[in-house]
């Protein structure tokens, strides 16, 4: 008997391989009916490891390819598995940390676990998480706005301004995510001033974060942003693809699945 997970874990390796594919498909190539294949399709679409469409599945990148994708649609997307990444994330952060935020929308929600009585300085070029910080009024953290000009699609601060006066500190930790981890093992993301910036931050960075949940995994990518074994960490969510999980982890990532934060 193949138990349901198996089932789930062959859907994703053959969707991952083709990118689109049909219920008829998926239902020769792994010998199980339409009607289970209709079910754990269902089952996978609201896990967010899938996308359901007229007769079949596509990834979930797939629905989402335009590279103008803007802030407030990406920052509505998998909020509950970016959370589970936050919250892990936040166990690694110490008093006195000087930390390099960047302005992806699973980062944004890292702010809410973290410990509110730490003494902590932090270097952001997100504009919504500058209005989160100011909005709090926490005397024990320190803002420093990295300025530049000014995005309206991602919401954020980028260029020359913001790349000189990020090589002024000496950040201990920088927590980053990515639009894709590809087959062969590079964070990507869609937005050049985005990755220069996350480049500089991982080469000044004394420990380095990459959050990426099951969706970002496995994907093609449009800009490298570094090969994935650059970061300290990779957190994703205990969703993410078993098989690829552990290719990373034989191509030398050190990777942490977050569990499900339960209320």
């Amino acid at each position: 008997m193949i138990y349901a997970e198996e089932r789930y874990n062959n859907i994703m390796r053959l969707l991952t391989d083709k990118g689109r594919i049909s219920s008829a498909e998926l239902s020769s190539a792994l010998n199980i009916s339409r009607e289970t294949i209709r079910r754990d399709l269902n089952r996978l679409a609201q896990e967010g490891r899938l996308v359901k469409t007229r007769g079949g599945a596509i990834l979930p990148d797939a629905s989402l390819t335009s590279l103008d994708f803007p802030y407030t649609a990406r920052e509505k997307a998998n909020r509950t598995e970016k959370s589970d990444l936050c919250a892990y994330a936040a166990r690694f952060i110490q008093e006195r940390d000087t930390i390099f935020l960047d302005n992806s929308s699973t980062v944004t929600h890292l702010i809410r676990f973290i410990p509110k009585q730490y003494p902590l300085n932090f270097l952001v070029y997100s504009i919504s998480l500058l209005l989160t910080l100011s909005n709090m009024h926490n005397p024990n953290w320190n803002v420093f706005s990295l300025g530049g000009m000014l995005s309206y699609t991602t919401m954020s601060s980028t260029r020359t301004l913001a790349l000189s006066t990020l090589d002024n500190f000496m950040p201990t930790k920088a927590f980053l995510s990515c639009h894709s981890i590809t087959r062969d093992f590079y964070a990507t993301d869609s937005y050049m001033e985005d990755v220069e910036l996350k480049r500089r931050a991982l080469d000044i960075s004394a420990e380095t974060f990459l959050l990426a949940d099951a969706s970002k995994l496995n994907h093609p990518g449009v800009i490298k942003v570094a090969s994935s074994v650059e970061f300290d960490h990779i957190i994703t969510n205990e969703k993410a693809a078993p098989f690829f999980v552990n290719d990373l982890r034989e191509n030398g990532c050190n990777i942490h699945l977050a569990p499900h934060i339960t209320k």
